[in-house]
């Protein structure tokens, strides 16, 4: 419920509703402004790195591969920038409850 932009507490308790409009508001807008941070410094700079001729566009990292499938049309562009958001929060998540541990 907490990390669901379809739901927010004020959808359960009326009362919160007008205070969490804007909390809402702003995660979403976060949420947009990192999508296209992660397009821009990493999907952008890997795909031109691979759009290039000769030795520099074979499959070297991750980020290859999932574009390398967006290419064959297995998944959406949609869904690269998605990958590479789980990606980013995996390591995040990992790193935190390992501090936590």
């Amino acid at each position: 419920l907490a990390q669901s932009f379809d739901y927010n507490y004020g959808d359960f308790i009326p009362i919160l509703r007008p205070f969490l409009r804007g909390y809402l508001r702003k995660c979403k807008d976060l949420q947009t402004r990192r999508l296209a941070f992660f397009n821009n410094n990493y999907v952008e700079k890997r795909r031109k790195v691979m759009d290039t001729p000769g030795d520099k566009n074979k499959l070297r990292c991750a980020i290859d591969h999932i574009l390398q499938a967006e290419k064959n049309g297995e998944i959406t562009s949609e869904n690269v920038i998605y990958i590479v958001e789980n990606i980013n929060v995996a390591a995040i998540e990992t790193t935190l409850w390992s501090i936590e541990w």
